[in-house]
């Protein structure tokens, strides 16, 4: 389906009353066109290429589904969506977009996303929001990422508000910014705050280009097996204070190697501490690891990064059915607290 015209969907449902449609799009094209799906479907995508599309490609869908299929060089969002229903997206690729790829709310379902690559999108990859999120409970995470490649992306590869993220096995080389969790008030007059909480696991991110390579905002989460380095900024960077009282922002970093960073592995503007142990600093001076570490004993009004024990060299994960694999760590080294 190509060239239609200027306001036009490809597939449009103009019955808004009925039950959702049930929609299968299989080794199809769509390009040149206005926009392609609008509303009220819940869709099917396999083996298909959707390109040089002009406004938003998939809108508001009512459940969604996505698998080796193509999206590169469209101008709007390429899934828009603010409903909250089940999208999962597998074995995919987005290249080149101007617009967000991925912009989603997300309340009680989930989105998940396996074995994608993100390339050269102008303004972020994933943009993802919920709201007034128990980060602490055993809800499952409702953003899932796992062996997925983002690379020269010229925004955020991930951006998290309001919800549990966890992201697993995936590789961020030199995009603006890789991963932002944060709270915000959604809205000047909603008074709506949000609360995020990342997991991440067996993770790298390199050459972070412009902004820090992780950014927490006022939230928590847990950095572990993961490579943080050759960011022209900060590795990691904490602000912010929790929106309620009754919720810390805890974040924990173990078993991480940080190398390369070029103004701090670490900069914690918050009010709490971070417990960061058992990590390899890119080196085992204490003089030079106390460098790459901005906190308390920077500015009195922040919180400490606290780094002791550290590891005498670079900590190397390998899978297992263990969550923390115990026995493969690395001797640590004795270092002192500031």
């Amino acid at each position: 389906i190509n060239d239609l015209k200027k306001d036009y969907y490809a597939i449009f449902e103009n019955d808004q009353t009925s039950k959702p449609a049930h929609l299968n799009i299989k080794n199809s094209f769509f390009q040149n066109n206005h926009g392609v799906l609008f509303k009220r479907f819940d869709t099917k995508i396999y083996n298909s290429q959707f390109t040089n599309n002009s406004g938003k490609i998939i809108y508001e869908p009512y459940g969604l589904y996505i698998e080796n299929s193509t999206f590169e060089k469209n101008a709007g969002n390429v899934i828009d969506s603010e409903l909250g229903y089940n999208i999962q997206v597998i074995n995919s690729i987005f290249n080149d977009n101007a617009e967000i790829a991925i912009y989603a709310g997300i309340y009680e379902n989930s989105l998940k996303i396996l074995d994608t690559s993100f390339n050269r999108n102008i303004n972020g990859c994933i943009s993802v929001y919920g709201y007034f999120l128990d980060a602490y409970s055993n809800q499952e995470p409702q953003l899932y990422i796992e062996n997925c490649n983002f690379n020269n992306n010229l925004s955020h590869a991930v951006r998290g508000a309001g919800i549990k993220m966890q992201i697993e096995s995936s590789n961020f080389q030199d995009n603006e910014e890789a991963i932002e969790s944060t709270y915000q008030q959604q809205g000047q007059d909603s008074n709506i705050y949000c609360y995020s909480y990342l997991i991440m696991n067996n993770c790298k991110i390199s050459g972070s280009t412009g902004g820090y390579s992780v950014s927490f905002d006022g939230s928590g989460g847990i950095i572990k097996n993961s490579k943080i380095e050759s960011s022209t900024s900060t590795g990691i960077f904490v602000k912010g204070k929790p929106f309620s009282n009754t919720l810390q922002n805890d974040i924990e970093i173990i078993f991480t190697n940080f190398d390369g960073n070029s103004s701090y592995n670490i900069y914690n503007s918050s009010i709490e501490d971070i417990k960061a142990i058992n990590n390899y600093w890119g080196t085992t001076n204490e003089p030079l690891i106390y460098q790459k570490i901005y906190d308390y004993f920077d500015n009195s009004t922040y919180g400490k990064v606290i780094f002791y024990p550290f590891l005498s060299e670079p900590y190397v994960y390998i899978p297992s059915n263990d969550d923390f694999p115990w026995s493969l760590f690395l001797p640590a080294i004795l270092g002192s607290k500031k």
